[in-house]
């Protein structure tokens, strides 16, 4: 690229070297092209003399070449960045280019990027380093806009250059460039000022000569004339914005800049450089800053001229960021003189503000060069600059900033109220914003009248908002406060009550509460009391404000039990208020539904229990608190803990005496405790619940709350896992048998001995001595007759006995149950029986009788007695007193069924006849006018279920029965009852071996049709009979049958089975008893008086043959049967006798003895019996 730039170059140059160009230049131009047109040429060029060089400059330098040398500039300049020109010739050439005046704008920028380009390769060498900076410097002054803007970019990227250059190499530095740095600052600077390192000497030269040509003097090492000092301010800000820290590294620099601001404001620098310096050195030039900063305030009047500089100043600086105010309170300003005149004179030309105008304004950040050009600036820049002020020191949070703001103000609070009045609605946001950093920085600093005289002005604004855009600035004011309240809450501390005043108008709901979440409890108390403290006569008002609060509760539920002491009394008297009870009621509503919680439920809880004292709300409102309480418990009843006492002392019925509805609204919730919630609850609790289910039972308000609140005790006492427990629930509970409404007593009975019996094996034995030690006595003393309630005393009566009999196990060690007990309740229970008037009570009562005897087997033997007596006596009572169709008698029927089973086991002769005796007295003594006795049929079959029994209970039973059946008189069916109950006894119940003895009491039944069945079976029966009882019973059998016909065969067969056990004399007595039955007489023909018989007995042979041959032949004649005839006939003829009873030994001797009676037989129509009778005589002559 070299050769190419030089074959350029030679051709420009060439372009000189013709005989039109002057002398002067054609010659050097030549010897210029004749070295660049040999091959040999020695690059790079150096010797500023060498003809290139030497052509160039006299080129430029000739007045008629230099208009038309721009082209050879060009390409010099591409020979330059190519680095065929350097050391002297390079100086030559740049130092010819900064004297060159004719250039034009093309060739002006080529020059200064060429410069640019080559600069740094060159800053050690100190004169060409010097020729390009002040070249470039030069170019700054031109007229052309291009031209200078250009070449003070190219200034300001040069010396940044260099400064980084300076900072990056000062340790590569050689013996030759630090020689040349010493040469040339000894020549241009004070011996007095040294740097360590050399190369801050250069830098030294250069911004000396800067500040210096910026303070209006002449530059001493840069070649500049005619410069313009703003531009030099430029480049010093540039400096100051980019090596601020090189700068202050050294306090030569330092003082150098400390010059150039001093001497800013009467130079009138830019206000780009008077903000810089000021925000950068205001801690190294405290007092630099300070001057200028009163400068610039000396022109913040009214009048001034440079009013709008001066305020631009203040709105460029200022605003330059929060940290301003601050920095240079406390650097510049430590006695906030300076700071508190700004404020006071922004105040002053606020109060010269026309109140017709309207402004916007604008916190936007302004570039150090902005130039306003807004005619509103002189009215909105006060206003922009104090409320950025004021924010600054809110921002920057620094107790040494207290003094600045209450000299300020006051100040500042009155310029916002000003501009409230003007500035435009959209830009309302802003002022509001200030005024809420000047509540906050008031209040961080305990300026508390600034921040109360602030906070008043805040809701002045909010409430009565000034000018046309009211309406919006009222808005934003909305906005804006609840922004701050949201943000910062803690700074309206002692003021809550004109905040929340003015926000009643907007009905304030905030989104969340989160804000709440960091306020000390203190000032939470406070904004609660001035919610409950509104009041403009508007329900919609009321009801914000309660919604509000309770919003704010439940927020801050983790502290509840702190705030909520404080606000609980005021609370319940606005809902004790008949204005504001229904917003107050429905805000308490949702404080329940919705802040009901671990934190609060105590104490939520405690207050409910307050509203239900007293009656102290109507009747609706109440029933709408029962109602949430419902809801409560239905939902949120897990987050109960400490709450329940005062919930469950609410609930007491006695808060709702004579309110029907409300009872049952409240005994609602205490069914949800009972069914759903106590089973987990403490035992404490536990026992409060049961007191409360019992005292719902004795409320007199609902009985169908009573009633139910027994069906709620099961519930409550499945609970029960303590012996006091227990207690409580029997304590309370027994004293409802005596009430005086029959359905609660009753219930109260069936439920007091269902707990007893259902929950025994639960029970410790000190439960079962204080019920029978302590209660028993006490409920039957409850007892006494009262027509009104003869219902219940029968079923106490009757579950004392069946508790005391059920649980005997567990009442026996108590010293007055086994019989001090039980004879007072049978005494009461006799008493009762004989006053009561109602038949089916005294039908039931019965039951209690059923309930003692199935607990005989423990009872002694004189109390079972005492038992019979009370029984008999009643059997006594009703006789005298009932008719025989009284249920009565049927009861002591069932009785006897039902209780017979029962004793079997441990029965005795004289509980049995006992029974007995009681029986025959119900039936015997009661007059049935000819009817069958009501307790008979179930008493007869009661003795029955006895069975098996021993041999004399039995005997004693059907001794009973025979007696009953063959009463005089007696009626039919209870004969046949009797009967069929000894028919059974005989044929299922007995042993074989008594039934001899049965069948002999049974002799006054023998002439009863209705006792058919029974002789049968006695007759038909093999009946094992002793010795002793044969003579007895055969002549029973014998007795039957000669009065009963029908039975004749049946009895003769059964005393045949005898019939050698019997006596002689028994033995004609019974041919006398049978002399009409043929078939008696056979059977014992055959069986004991035939020869050939196997049961042949020769003795009774001997006394009966002649007497039975005689009888059968007695019978022949009167016969009306041809049947009875042949088998008559048919049996003499087939069995033989013992001739020798006759005299003779012929077997068929009786043949003879009947002839006469067969004689009249000989011609009888039946040829059967004609045959036989042959038959017979054909023997008799064979015998002969």
């Amino acid at each position: 690229m070299q050769f190419q730039y030089l074959s350029e170059l030679k051709l420009e140059i060439k372009k000189f070297s013709s005989f039109m160009n002057p002398e002067p230049v054609r010659t050097p131009s030549n010897e210029a092209i004749k070295i660049l047109s040999d091959e040999a040429i020695c690059l790079p060029i150096d010797n500023s003399g060498n003809p290139i060089v030497l052509a160039f400059t006299l080129i430029l330098d000739n007045k008629k070449t230099n208009k038309t040398c721009a082209p050879l500039i060009a390409t010099m300049c591409n020979c330059l960045k190519s680095e065929v020109i350097v050391g002297d010739a390079l100086s030559t050439i740049v130092r010819k280019l900064e004297t060159f005046s004719e250039i034009d704008t093309e060739t002006a920028l080529k020059v200064i990027q060429c410069c640019t380009s080559i600069v740094s390769n060159h800053f050690l060498e100190m004169h060409i380093f010097q020729s390009i900076l002040s070249l470039i410097l030069s170019f700054c002054t031109s007229y052309t806009d291009l031209i200078s803007t250009s070449a003070i970019a190219a200034a300001d990227q040069i010396i940044t250059g260099f400064l980084d250059f300076a900072t990056d190499k000062n340790d590569t530095l050689t013996t030759v460039n630090k020689r040349d740095i010493d040469l040339c600052f000894s020549m241009s600077c004070d011996n007095s000022i040294s740097f360590d390192n050399h190369i801050y000497k250069v830098v030294y030269l250069v911004l000396r000569d800067l500040v210096r040509v910026s303070c209006g003097q002449s530059s001493l090492w840069l070649r500049i004339r005619h410069f313009n000092t703003n531009v030099a301010f430029g480049m010093i800000e540039n400096v100051i914005n980019y090596h601020y820290d090189f700068l202050v590294s050294s306090q030569h620099f330092v003082r150098l800049i400390s010059d150039s601001i001093k001497a800013s404001y009467s130079q009138m620098a830019p206000l780009s450089f008077c903000v810089t310096s000021m925000e950068k050195f205001m801690e190294l030039m405290p007092e630099s800053c300070a001057a200028m900063f009163s400068s610039f305030l000396a022109d913040l009047k009214p009048n001034s001229r440079k009013l709008t500089n001066s305020l631009t100043f203040f709105r460029i600086f200022i605003m330059q960021n929060v940290s301003i105010v601050v920095n240079f309170c406390l650097r510049c300003d430590q006695n906030a003189k300076l700071l508190s005149t700004l404020i006071s004179s922004l105040r002053t030309l606020c109060e010269g503000f026309p109140e017709t105008i309207r402004v916007n304004i604008s916190m936007k950040k302004r570039d150090t060069d902005w130039t306003p050009n807004d005619k509103s600036f002189l009215i909105s820049a006060p206003i922009e600059i104090t409320i950025f002020f004021i924010r600054s020191c809110y921002k920057a949070a620094n107790a040494a900033l207290k003094i600045l703001v209450s000299h300020t103000w006051a100040d500042v609070l009155l310029v916002i109220q000003i501009a409230a009045s003007i500035v435009s609605g959209r830009s309302c946001h802003i002022l509001m914003q200030g005024i809420h950093s000047l509540v906050l920085l008031t209040n961080e600093l305990i300026l508390d009248d600034a921040r109360g005289s602030t906070i008043a002005a805040f809701c002045t604004i909010l409430v009565t908002p000034k000018g046309p855009d009211a309406d919006e600035v009222k808005k934003i004011a909305f906005e804006t406060t609840i922004s701050a309240i949201e943000t910062a809450p803690t700074a309206f501390k002692g003021h809550w009550t004109k905040i929340m005043t003015a926000l009643s108008e907007f009905l304030w709901i905030p989104n969340n509460f989160e804000f709440t979440l960091t306020i000390p409890v203190e000032q939470l108390t406070e904004i609660a009391l001035s919610l409950l403290s509104i009041n403009d006569g508007e329900s919609k008002t009321r009801l914000w404000s309660m919604m509000f609060l309770v919003d704010l509760l439940i927020a801050n539920m983790f502290r509840f039990d702190k705030i909520w002491p404080s606000v609980e009394g005021y609370f319940c008297l606005l809902i004790d208020n008949d204005e504001s009870q229904q917003p107050s009621i429905k805000a308490f509503f949702k404080l329940l539904e919705n802040g009901f919680t671990k934190e609060s439920e105590k104490s939520l809880c405690e207050t409910i229990k307050m509203l239900f004292s007293g009656k102290r709300f109507s009747a609706d409102t109440r029933s709408q608190i029962l109602e949430q309480i419902h809801l409560l418990l239905s939902q949120e009843s897990d987050l109960i803990s400490g709450g329940w006492p005062s919930i469950l002392e609410a609930l007491r019925p006695i808060n709702f005496k004579d309110e029907v509805d409300i009872l049952n609204s409240a005994f609602r919730c205490v069914q949800i405790i009972c069914n759903d919630l106590m089973f987990s609850l403490p035992e404490e609790t536990q026992s409060i619940i049961i007191s409360l289910v019992i005292e719902y039972s004795s409320q007199m308000t609902d009985i169908n709350v009573s009633l139910s609140a027994f069906g709620l005790l099961w519930n409550v006492a499945s609970v029960a896992k303590t012996t006091e427990m227990w207690k409580l629930i029997f304590t309370k509970t027994a004293p409802l048998i005596g009430d005086q409404r029959n359905d609660v007593s009753l219930c109260a009975v069936n439920t007091f001995f269902s707990l007893i019996i259902s929950n025994a094996n639960s029970l410790e034995p000190e439960i079962f001595q204080y019920l029978a030690g302590e209660l028993f006595f006490p409920i039957i003393d409850s007892l006494k007759f009262r027509e009104e309630s003869e219902i219940t005393q029968q079923q106490a009566f009757h579950e004392l006995a069946h508790c005391g009999r059920s649980l005997w196990d567990n009442f026996k060690d108590v010293e007055v149950f086994p019989n001090k007990f039980w004879r007072r309740i049978i005494t009461e229970h006799e008493i009762f029986m004989m006053k009561c008037q109602k038949r089916d009570l005294i039908v039931a009562a019965f039951q209690f009788y059923e309930e003692l005897f199935m607990c005989t087997n423990n009872f002694s033997n004189d109390l079972i007695m005492f038992i019979f007596d009370s029984l008999d006596n009643l059997a006594d009572y009703f006789i005298t007193n009932e008719s025989a169709n009284s249920p009565i008698y049927g009861s002591f029927g069932r009785l006897f069924r039902n209780a017979f089973p029962e004793q079997k086991e441990n029965m005795t002769i004289e509980i049995l006849k006992r029974w007995i005796k009681l029986t025959e007295h119900l039936i015997f003594d009661l007059d049935c006018d000819g009817f069958l006795p009501p307790t008979a049929h179930k008493s007869l079959d009661a003795f029955v279920l006895l069975f098996p029994l021993p041999d004399d209970m039995a005997i004693l039973i059907y001794e009973s029965f025979v007696k009953i059946a063959s009463k005089e008189n007696a009626n039919k069916r209870l004969v046949q009852i009797s009967i069929d109950h000894m028919c059974d006894i005989c044929e299922n119940r007995v042993p074989d071996e008594i039934l001899s003895t049965l069948f002999i009491m049974s002799a006054s039944l023998f002439k009863l049709k209705e006792a058919r069945r029974l002789l049968l079976d006695f007759v038909s029966k093999d009946i094992p009979i002793n010795d002793s009882m044969v003579e007895d019973v055969s002549g029973s059998l014998m007795a039957l049958g000669k009065s009963d016909k029908e039975l004749m065969d049946k009895t003769a067969h059964s005393v045949l089975k005898m019939f050698l056990r019997i006596s002689d004399q028994t033995k004609l007595y019974f041919l006398e008893c049978y002399e009409n039955c043929h078939l008696a007489l056979e059977e014992l023909w055959e069986r004991f008086l035939d020869p050939d018989s196997d049961d042949y007995h020769e003795e009774t042979a001997k006394l009966l043959t002649v007497e039975v041959v005689e009888r059968i032949g007695n019978i022949l004649p009167v016969s009306e049967s041809e049947d009875d005839i042949l088998k008559i006939l048919k049996f003499i003829l087939s069995t033989s006798t013992n001739g020798k009873f006759y005299g003779n030994n012929q077997m068929y001797y009786h043949l003879f003895v009947l002839l006469p009676r067969l004689a009249d037989l000989v011609m009888h129509p039946n040829t059967e019996i004609r045959q036989i009778i042959r038959n017979i005589l054909i023997m008799i002559s064979e015998q002969k």
